[in-house]
């Protein structure tokens, strides 16, 4: 029974000691340098989405919706369309979103990551990403790669 008791005070002590050694050290989160990873799927999406939001003047839901290069559609035509209308309908999946398009914008994807400077001011006088804002909604050659919308129900 004596040897019972010796080994279960050294698991005791040795359960405490390892609790005081974790408690001492400070927990360390690594951060990866140089990464357009985000919590989210897609990097670009929120730029467009965070800048189309950004640039609309009155209330309602904003959203970028992705334009292929070369499509034949304008983002005007896009934005109203009865595909991009039922998808942003989020309040009465019932009805069409009145949508119309406020912005066309081109996400620069081939653009050097920046450091992160979050503890230090790392990467300082460096172009990062880059976005071109076109002023219209009409264009239809291979220029915008999101469109800005907007709507109401």
């Amino acid at each position: 029974m004596k040897g019972y008791l010796a080994i279960f005070a050294v698991l005791i002590v040795v359960y405490f000691l390892n609790l005081t050694d974790a408690a001492s050290k400070p927990l360390v989160i690594e951060r990866k340098k140089r990464s357009f990873k985000s919590y989210f799927e897609n990097y670009f999406d929120e730029m467009a989405t965070s800048a189309c939001v950004a640039m609309g003047s009155k209330r309602g839901l904003y959203f970028a919706v992705r334009r292929k290069c070369g499509s034949f559609a304008s983002c005007k035509e896009i934005c109203t369309s009865y595909t991009i209308r039922r998808q942003a309908q989020i309040w009465d999946p019932s009805k069409l979103l009145h949508s119309s398009c406020v912005e066309s914008l081109h996400i620069y994807k081939n653009r050097p990551s920046l450091a992160d400077n979050k503890k230090a001011d790392t990467d300082v006088n460096k172009v990062g990403l880059t976005i071109y804002r076109y002023k219209t909604c009409n264009s239809r050659g291979c220029g915008p790669n999101y469109c800005c919308c907007t709507g109401l129900p």
